[in-house]
């Protein structure tokens, strides 16, 4: 008997993570076809995860260790491969997931691997084990890269799409111990869970593919498009929700529905359950009968590919949709009583300043949508990274971090990465502020939270959300929560955001405007440079009050000595780190309106009136109203939007 050890890897330290499916499809199937199986879970194991691997491998004595990867988790695939092999010489490692699928060969070298599997693992896995038990060679077992007597990569024939989404085993969840996660989820774990205080939310999948060809993406399950029979989808629910007393859904298709008899079916029978729910949708399939008929039957969350509103960048992608069918989705859905969720996404090969311009404009007249904005992900496999790859903009190596944005445009790349800041400015900083009726420390619970009490932007309603956790490292400052009563965004502030003091930053801030009341400019610019930038612990998201501060007053000090460009960076440094303060987005206004960005400029000056409204500050009237002027006199009514340069 052939022994398995599948090891799901670790995605951030068991808070909120995102439970993937393809592994536990995969030890659901070779458990229902009798191989012996076991299943760590290294989100479970804190900071020990090494110990837990190397516990598993001594104690179950596998023959093979699997796991799987996407794009981000390359190394963390590698380690737990190396690790397992060092722990037991002569393991054969398996590999499956959407980037070995994406890459085999490459992947497959990278990581070291002796047996790869793409595609669709659950037939692939049990056949190749049946051939391992038997001492057969692979190359009968389609779907597979392996290694030969020699040590060469061979691969075996394709395996076509399964078409019986209802012969397949169920998630294997009891293997990797979703129990640990169900007890723990909060509601800030992730921004479907906001519609409860007690989410109990588990994923599951009623289709494969997307019949869509949107050139960013990769379809790991292939091109076809299958619906799995209801009534198996049913079922496992049924089981989901006597075991786990799951409350909630995560449908993780590419695309939910493509039939509208499908949809009345789910519907009709999903209602009963008391659950709430979550899918994705084409803008093109929205109508308000549909809206209506998802969120009587639970649909708590909606999420929308929009990806961009300007015509030459959606054709450029292929999205199969235009600027009036994303704007009567968009009105469809929002304000229904339930959560939509999209994002317009840059760096198209297509996007231009007027492209990019375009957009934000749109974006700008439709915030109470809160639809993010974000950077294209450039993903292996998907026809972007192919065309990236063959003209030379990119090295064909998945190991690499593509995924947090690459210059695929005609713009420069000076230019291109001054859109992509003040992209990520703008969303991070031009806020829907919640007014926060109360903000209370919650006793007694393993993770520090809270229970917050704010009313909606959008309804006006009361939300009282018991039990919030601000623990993630991008969540600081704030977090984007969603109306309970007509599903719109609020973006609530941290109350209990320490103040993060420096020694070394406060004494560099302190010395740079001592310099610059002396009249010693650049030595002043040079100290308060060095407070903005002292060190800090990676991965942290915020930065030393000092260093802060020392940001905005070094950019209030270039923009005196007519050096725009950078005063607009450090300026927007300050913001970006203390979006709710309005002085801050007084003072970035102005060092937009020297560069010329007159919208942005006006969005600002916006924002600081209502961060001023929300918090009663009164002291700020007169710069508002001098701002305001300025802003009027340097974009009169129908002049065009200038939002960057």
């Amino acid at each position: 008997m052939v022994k398995f050890l599948l090891v799901m890897p670790n995605f951030g330290e068991g808070r909120g993570y995102n439970l993937p499916l393809g592994i536990a499809y995969v030890s659901g199937a070779l458990k229902a076809a009798g191989h012996e199986v076991h299943c760590l879970n290294l989100n479970h194991a804190g900071k020990e995860q090494e110990t837990a691997l190397a516990r598993a491998v001594a104690e179950f004595d596998p023959d093979v260790v699997g796991t799987g990867t996407l794009s981000p988790y390359y190394h963390a695939a590698k380690w737990i491969l190396d690790t397992a092999r060092r722990e037991k010489k002569g393991i054969k490692t398996l590999l499956g997931g959407g980037l070995l699928t994406a890459s085999p060969d490459k992947v497959f070298e990278g990581l070291d691997v002796d047996i790869g599997v793409i595609g669709e693992g659950e037939r692939t896995v049990v056949e190749m084990a049946d051939a391992l038990e038997r001492d057969r060679d692979l190359e009968g077992v389609r779907g597979l890269i392996y290694r030969g007597p020699d040590g060469a990569a061979l691969r075996t024939g394709p395996r076509d799409a399964d078409r019986d989404l209802g012969g397949l085993a169920w998630p294997d969840f009891e293997g990797f111990d979703v129990d640990w996660l169900l007890d723990r989820q909060t509601t800030a774990d992730s921004l479907y869970f906001h519609m409860l205080d007690d989410p109990r939310s588990l994923p599951m999948a009623s289709s494969r593919s997307c019949p869509f060809g949107c050139t960013f993406c990769f379809h790991p399950t292939g091109r076809i498009y299958r619906e799995r029979p209801l009534d198996d989808f049913f079922a496992e629910l049924d089981h989901l929700v006597k075991r786990y007393r799951i409350n909630m859904v995560e449908i993780l298709d590419e695309l939910f529905i493509l039939k509208r008899d499908r949809l009345e079916e789910f519907c009709a029978r999903i209602k009963p359950y008391g659950l709430r729910w979550w899918a994705q949708l084409h803008p093109t399939s929205i109508g308000d009968d549909m809206i209506a008929l998802m969120a009587d039957a639970g649909c708590a969350t909606l999420g929308l590919g929009l990806e961009s509103i300007h015509p030459t960048v959606l054709e450029s992608m292929k999205k199969k949709t235009t600027q009036p069918k994303i704007e009567a989705a968009m009105k469809a859905c929002f304000g229904k009583g339930m959560a939509v969720r999209g994002n317009f996404i840059f760096s198209d090969p297509a996007e231009t300043l007027e492209t990019a311009n375009h957009t934000l404009e749109w974006w700008s007249r439709h915030r109470h949508y809160g639809i993010s904005l974000i950077h294209l992900q450039v993903l292996p496999g998907s026809p972007l990274y192919v065309d990236a790859v063959k003209n030379g903009t990119i090295t064909d190596d998945p190991s690499l971090d593509w995924h947090h944005g690459t210059n695929l445009t005609t713009m420069d790349d000076a230019t291109y990465k001054r859109i992509m800041a003040r992209v990520g400015l703008m969303d991070g900083t031009l806020l829907i502020p919640a007014r926060i009726l109360s903000f209370e420390p919650v006793a007694g619970e393993e993770r520090q939270r809270f229970r917050v009490r704010w009313a909606c932007p959008n309804c006006g309603a009361e939300n009282d959300y018991r039990e919030v956790a601000f623990d993630h490292p991008v969540n600081y400052q704030s977090l984007r929560l969603t109306c309970r009563s007509c599903g719109a965004w609020g973006d609530v502030e941290n109350k209990a955001r320490p103040v993060w003091r420096n020694a070394t930053a406060e004494d560099l801030l302190a010395e740079g405007l001592s310099l610059r009341q002396e009249g010693r400019i650049g030595e002043a610019l040079d100290a308060l440079r060095k407070a903005v930038f002292v060190t800090i612990p990676p991965r942290v998201q915020d930065r030393p009050r000092a260093s802060i501060l020392a940001a905005g007053q070094l950019g209030q000090t270039l923009l005196q000595l007519g050096q725009v460009r950078p005063a607009v960076d450090f300026l927007g440094l300050a913001l970006s780190h203390q979006a709710f303060d309005p002085a801050s987005h007084i003072d970035f206004a102005h060092a937009l309106l020297h560069e010329g960005s007159f919208s942005a400029a006006a969005l600002h000056a916006g924002q600081a009136r209502l961060l001023c409204e929300h918090t009663g500050e009164d002291g700020l009237g007169p710069d508002l109203d001098t701002l305001d002027r300025l802003v009027a006199e340097a974009a009169p009514p129908g002049a065009p939007p200038t939002f960057v340069v």
